[in-house]
């Protein structure tokens, strides 16, 4: 076979390298020295970042014990004790316990609701138990001031029963308007004996709004 001298694959490769710059030469005449018009070379681009967080429904209680102490019957009447009015403490040297304060620590709207033990199961003939919602710390919390009045927010007491009871119908996840409390009342009766009562069966429970609650 007869081989290629070198003169002629040089001068090949000169045609090639002549009519790669005349190519090239044309493009940038024919596109005004534009860059970002040849394909590959675009200056501006389009990116997406996507993040998806899911609902959650979840709630903090404090204080999670309600502790009257220790104190001493009325004469001849029930003696109320519970956990409104600050720092005025209680008839009969009990203790004046903080409400329950209930914070919606998710990011979804919820409905409360509470049960306990009714009084006739723990403690004595004739005493009442007794529980009702309150807004005194973030007075928006649970819709609660509108045209209707406390329309969304249990404010009037109630009896412990042991089925769920609504207490707020709509407790947002905003920071400013996100706790509300849940006071109790206790009427011991002269009935009641020396002892330590205790409900251990109070529960808060919270679902998800997915529409009007």
């Amino acid at each position: 076979m007869k081989q290629v001298s070198n003169r002629v694959v040089s001068t090949f490769l000169m045609l090639a390298i002549i009519t790669t710059i005349g190519g090239l030469a044309t493009i940038l005449i024919s596109t005004g020295g534009d860059m970002s018009l040849l394909t590959g070379l675009a200056t501006t681009q389009t990116a997406i970042v996507n993040v998806t967080v899911s609902a959650t429904a979840a709630i903090t209680i404090s204080p999670s014990i309600i502790e009257f102490g220790t104190g001493s019957l009325l004469g001849g009447t029930q003696t109320p004790i519970n956990t409104t009015g600050g720092g005025v403490g209680n008839p009969g040297g009990f203790s004046k316990p903080s409400p329950i304060n209930v914070t919606n620590d998710g990011n979804v709207d919820l409905n409360i609701t509470i049960n306990g033990t009714p009084a006739g199961n723990w403690l004595s003939t004739g005493s009442t138990y007794e529980w009702a919602g309150a807004n005194s710390t973030e007075v928006l919390a649970c819709n609660a001031l509108s045209a209707g009045g406390f329309t969304n927010l249990t404010t009037s007491r109630n009896p412990f029963t042991a089925a769920l009871r609504r207490v707020c119908a709509n407790l947002t996840w905003s920071d400013a308007n996100d706790m509300i409390s849940i006071h109790i009342f206790l009427n011991l009766s002269t009935s009641t004996s020396a002892s330590t009562y205790t409900d251990n069966s109070v529960l808060i429970h919270a679902d998800q709004c997915r529409g009007p609650c």
